[in-house]
């Protein structure tokens, strides 16, 4: 089964509760069997436009682990403060495969 990949393009509005948000989101994200592979702060745009302060890519079992981590219960509790702490555009896609 190919893996999933949340790519996403961040801004921090309000650094506390962007930290509240984290703290409660990481505990989803392990139950869900995710990978952090990027965090970057300042990524290199080679062409075209790129927005948000961090860009961080997010590794998953599959596209639907992503997908049923975002959908969860535990996850909508706490997606507000990020809404309320940042604004981000965010994508969820599948790998090539093992």
């Amino acid at each position: 089964m190919a893996a999933g990949y949340t790519i996403t393009r961040i801004t921090v509005t309000d650094r506390e509760k962007y930290r509240e948000y984290a703290r409660g989101a990481f505990p989803t994200m392990e139950k869900h069997n995710c990978e952090v592979l990027v965090d970057e702060r300042d990524p290199q745009l080679l062409e075209g436009e790129w927005s948000g302060e961090r860009t961080i890519i997010l590794k998953w079992p599959s596209k639907q682990a992503a997908l049923d981590w975002y959908q969860s219960p535990e996850y909508q509790e706490i997606i507000g403060l990020r809404h309320a702490g940042s604004r981000a555009d965010i994508v969820v896609v599948e790998g090539l495969g093992d």
